[in-house]
C-alpha cells in the first residue's frame, strides 16, 4: 500500500508522479523529440526532400491537437492504465514501423496515428492526472514531470546519434522504439486516474477543504476566457524562435557554434525553469509566477534584439522558459479560473496552442525576411510578453 498513514508511507500521488515522468521521458522525450535525429538519414537514404519530410512533422502536429481534444474523454471512459497503454502503443509503433518503410506516403499515414498518440502522453493527460492526485505542491509536481521531456533528450540524443551511426537509422529506429516503449508502457502501467478509483484521497487534499478551496468555476466572462486563451497560447508562438537559432546567426554572419551554444542553453532554461515555475506557483501563486515568467521571457528578447553574441549568450537560459511557460501556463491559468471545467478548458486551450505552434515558425520566417533581421521579431515578441504582463494583471483583479 502506498496510502499516507500518520505520515510514514508514501502517498501513491508520487507513485503517479514516477509514472507521469516515465510517460513524458518516452513518448514526449524519446519517441517525439529525439525522432528530429533520424530525419537527416532518413532524407538521404531515400532522396526525400527538406519539404516532404517537414510535411510528416505538421501532419502529425495536426492530429496531435485532435487528439488532444479528447483526451480527457478517453480518461473518463477507460482507466488511467489503459488510456495511456493505448496513446503509448500508438506512438511507439508508428514510431517503430518506419523501419518498414520506403515511400514518403507511408510516413504520411503513420504522423497521422504517431499525432493521436502524441496528443495522448503530452501536456494535457499528464496535467489531467497530476491535477487529479495533487491539490497541495500541484505546481512543483506539474514541473518535475514535465520536465523530463528536456532531461531524457539531452541525455540520449548523442547516444541516439552513435546508434544511427553505427547500425543505420532502420535498426537504430528498432532500438529506440524499444526504450521508449519500455518507459511509456512502464509508466502507464503506475497510472491511476483519479484518487477515489484506489478508495483514497488526492496528497494534500483534506488541508484544501479546510482552506475552503472552490472546485467551481470563478468565472464566466467571455472576455477573461478570451484573454486567457492568449496567454496560455502566445508562448507556443514564441518557441519557435529557439528553432530559429541557426537561421538568425547564419543572417548576422556569426558562426553556427553560437546557434548551437544559445540552443542548449535555452534548453537548460526549458527545462530547470519549469521545475522553478512550479514551485513558485505554489509558493506565491499562479498569477505572479506567471508575470515573472513573461517578464523574464521579454528581458530576453530585448537582449536578443541587440543582436550581439554576448548578451544572446546571457539571454539564452531565460528565452528558453517559453518551452516552460508554453507547458504550465495552460493549467494554472484554468487551475485559477475554471475549476469547475478544468479538463474541458485545458483541453481547448492546448488545442488551440498547438495549432499556433504549428504557424508560428512560419510567421517568424515570414517576418524576419520582412525586415531582414531578426532584431524587429524579438521587440515585436518583448511587447507581446509586455501586453501578456498586462492582461495578467486585468485577471488577477477582476
Amino acid at each position: 500500500m502506498f496510502k499516507v498513514n500518520n505520515g510514514k508511507k508514501l502517498h501513491y500521488a508520487w507513485i503517479i508522479l514516477i509514472g507521469a515522468i516515465l510517460i513524458q521521458a518516452g513518448g514526449a522525450g524519446i519517441l517525439n523529440n529525439s525522432a528530429a535525429l533520424f530525419y537527416g538519414p532518413i532524407k538521404t537514404d531515400l532522396g526525400i526532400s527538406n519539404a516532404q519530410m517537414s510535411m510528416y512533422t505538421s501532419i502529425r502536429t495536426v492530429f496531435m491537437a485532435f487528439s488532444i481534444a479528447f483526451v480527457a474523454r478517453t480518461l473518463d471512459r477507460l482507466e488511467g492504465k489503459r488510456s495511456m497503454a493505448l496513446y503509448s502503443l500508438l506512438l511507439g509503433l508508428s514510431f517503430g514501423a518506419m523501419y518498414f518503410f520506403s515511400d514518403i506516403r507511408q510516413w504520411y499515414l503513420a504522423a497521422v496515428v504517431s499525432g493521436i498518440g502524441l496528443g495522448g502522453v503530452t501536456i494535457v493527460g499528464i496535467t489531467l492526472f497530476i491535477a487529479n492526485w495533487f491539490k497541495e505542491k500541484r505546481g512543483l509536481a506539474l514541473g518535475i514531470a514535465l520536465s523530463a521531456l528536456g532531461i531524457f533528450p539531452m541525455m540520449c540524443n548523442p547516444l541516439i546519434s552513435r546508434l544511427i551511426e553505427t547500425y543505420g537509422w532502420r535498426d537504430a529506429v528498432l532500438m529506440v522504439c524499444a526504450f521508449g516503449l519500455l518507459l511509456t508502457i512502464g509508466g502507464s502501467m503506475l497510472m491511476v486516474y483519479r484518487p477515489e478509483e484506489i478508495g483514497t484521497k488526492a496528497y494534500g487534499e483534506s488541508a484544501a477543504e479546510e482552506k475552503g478551496t472552490a472546485n467551481a468555476d470563478k468565472t464566466s466572462s467571455v472576455v477573461i476566457l478570451l484573454i486567457a486563451f492568449v496567454l496560455a497560447c502566445i508562448p507556443n508562438a514564441m518557441v519557435a524562435l529557439v528553432g530559429q537559432f541557426s537561421m538568425m546567426t547564419e543572417q548576422l554572419g556569426l558562426p553556427l557554434s553560437l546557434a548551437a551554444g544559445i540552443s542548449s542553453l535555452a534548453m537548460l532554461g526549458n527545462t530547470v525553469g519549469k521545475v522553478i515555475l512550479g514551485m513558485l506557483s505554489d509558493r506565491i501563486g499562479s498569477w505572479k509566477t506567471l508575470i515573472l515568467a513573461f517578464a523574464m521571457t521579454m528581458l530576453a528578447c530585448l537582449g536578443f534584439a541587440t543582436s550581439r553574441p554576448e548578451l544572446m549568450n546571457i539571454s539564452a537560459p531565460f528565452l528558453g522558459i517559453c518551452f516552460s511557460i508554453s507547458s504550465m501556463a495552460g493549467a494554472l491559468i484554468v487551475g485559477e479560473l475554471y475549476a469547475g471545467s478544468y479538463a474541458k478548458k485545458l483541453s481547448q486551450i492546448n488545442t488551440v496552442g498547438i495549432f499556433i505552434s504549428s504557424v508560428g515558425s512560419l510567421l517568424i520566417g515570414f517576418a524576419s525576411d520582412y525586415f531582414g533581421s531578426y532584431s524587429p521579431v524579438y521587440l515585436i515578441f518583448a511587447v507581446i510578453d509586455f501586453l501578456c504582463i498586462t492582461g495578467i494583471l486585468y485577471i488577477s483583479k477582476k
